[in-house]
């Protein structure tokens, strides 16, 4: 099998290269799957993230996942690490 890492996030979906790639059996992995902390903010995750009771980053790891997408969120907090990990008990409508 073969991964593409790409620039995914909910500002920039790719998805001509997503397309490409499931087309032809390449997997999508994201790079920058938060947009370096630019969604985090968005008034549209954090209402999302208030009606789930989920973080911002929840609900944007959460997309990812729901769209098919690898994604390796990287934290060396352990709060974080168990929130990163959390993202199976909800899905986005």
């Amino acid at each position: 099998p073969a991964v593409n890492q790409i620039e995914v996030h909910p500002y920039f979906a790719n998805n001509e290269v997503r397309e490409y790639g499931q087309q032809h059996g390449i997997a999508t992995e994201a790079w920058s799957p938060i947009a370096q902390g630019k969604v985090l903010g968005d008034p549209v995750v954090t209402r999302i993230a208030e009606s789930t009771g989920k973080s911002p980053a929840q609900v944007v790891l959460r997309w990812h996942i729901q769209r098919g997408d690898i994604v390796f969120p990287k934290s060396v907090t352990l709060q974080r690490i168990k929130d990163n990990i959390a993202l199976f008990d909800f899905e986005l409508g």
